[in-house]
Order: C-alpha cells, then structure tokens, then sequence
C-alpha cells in the first residue's frame, strides 16, 4: 500500500462539502488543488497525503476526521429529534392559529414595520459583531430545521455561538422598537384629533406595540433555538 495515498470517506467529504454550500469548483479553490482531483475524491475516496490535509484545513478538521476508516463520535442528528421538531412547528401553528380566532382577527396581529425592524436590527447586530460571513452562515444555517445530518466540526460550533447570541439581538430589537413607540404615544399624548375615550385608543395603541415582541419570540425559539439545539445534541452521546 502506497503511504502517500489516503483513503477518505466520500460520503463525509460531500456532507461537509454541501453544508458550507460550496461547490466543487469552491472548494477546489479554497483548498488549492483542481476540480478534477475534488471529484476524483468525493467519486474513488482516494487523494495524496498533501490534499488529504488540505481538505482538512478548509473544513477545519482533524486529518483523521476525513479518513474513510474514522471511528469517531457519528455527526447525525436522530431521526427522533427531527419528528420532535416538525410535531412542535405544527401544534405550535395551530395553537396560534386557534388562539388568533378566538381572540381576534389576524389583521391585528400584522405590523410589517416591526418585523422588518427586528430582522434588520439582529442582521446589523451580526454584522457589527461577527462579520457579513456570518450573517450569511447564519441564515444558511436555517436549512438545519429540515436535515439530519450536521457536521460536527468547530465551525459549526463557533456558528451556534453566533445563533445564540442572534437570539438576544431578536429580542433586543423588539424591545427597542416597543420603547420607541411608548415614548412616541407619551410624547404626542394628549392628541388633539382624539375626543372620545382617548384612554380606550391608549390601550389598544399599547396593545400594537406588543406585537413585534410576538415575532420575536417565533423568530427566536421556533427558528434560531431549534438549531442551536440540534447542534448541541452533537455533543451528547444519547439524546
């Protein structure tokens, strides 16, 4: 057997391959060997020792991580948690569906205003805090809600890091867009145009302004807490 051949796992280097969303073509460039050699590898498993340990610098990785005979700790999320998550989308939908029935009509719970604050509030806060890269791993990451498999690798940790602490920026916006409008609704009180029970209009003006704190909170523990849950599960043994 040649020493300078390594025998890699086909399967394992698609995965990692296809969940940073690169190409063939990518991640030929980022590891600095051809096309022609990604595809021989992820088709025959086999590579020279130097793209061997090129692959596993891109993909942040021990060598032996790659290799198609590694005995480590499986990347595969249960098929369990993954009936645990859609069951939970779906009582979830149909309790607010229920809920916004019999209290109301959905009308009054739509404030596009405040979505697309809170939404571009986390993504500056991402930004500000990380880097442009992560705010797109972060929202390529949704893609998470829906497979099985997730590569436990160091990147992948660092990106559920950036996960939690975008759910902290989801909640931060909505609070910031809610104080905005009670200073705006004290600092017009009494309106002029208003006669008749000003302190009903009040109420309800109060009650608008909870609403973004509802997309908050299905923004966060029904999209961003799922994933960062999935990822932690990689490091338990049972789940």
């Amino acid at each position: 057997m040649n020493p300078n051949i390594c025998h890699l796992s086909k399967d394992r280097i698609q995965l990692f391959r296809k969940n940073n969303g690169w190409s063939q073509e990518v991640l030929a460039k980022a590891a600095g060997v051809s096309v022609r050699t990604i595809q021989r590898v992820e088709k025959e498993g086999k590579c020279s020792l130097e793209t061997h340990l090129a692959l596993s610098s891109v993909f942040n990785l021990a060598p032996n991580e790659l290799l198609d005979n590694y005995q480590g700790k499986l990347t595969t999320v249960s098929f369990q948690l993954l009936m645990k998550q859609l069951i939970g989308f779906t009582l979830v939908a149909c309790l607010m569906a229920l809920t916004i029935s019999i209290f109301g009509q959905l009308s009054w719970f739509i404030d596009g205003v405040g979505l697309a604050f809170i939404i571009l509030f986390a993504c500056s806060c991402t930004v500000i805090t990380f880097s442009s890269t992560y705010l797109v791993k972060s929202i390529a990451a949704l893609k998470f809600l829906f497979v099985r498999d997730i590569p436990n690798m160091p990147m992948i940790q660092f990106l559920r890091f950036v996960l939690e602490r975008q759910i902290i920026f989801v909640y931060l916006g909505a609070i910031i867009y809610g104080l905005i409008g009670v200073i705006a609704i004290h600092a017009n009180y009494p309106w002029p145009s208003v006669t008749t029970n000003p302190e009903v209009l009040m109420v309800n003006v109060y009650g608008q302004k909870l609403i973004p704190l509802l997309y908050a909170t299905i923004i966060a523990e029904l999209l961003l807490r799922p994933i960062v849950t999935k990822i932690k599960a990689l490091d338990v043994d049972t789940f």
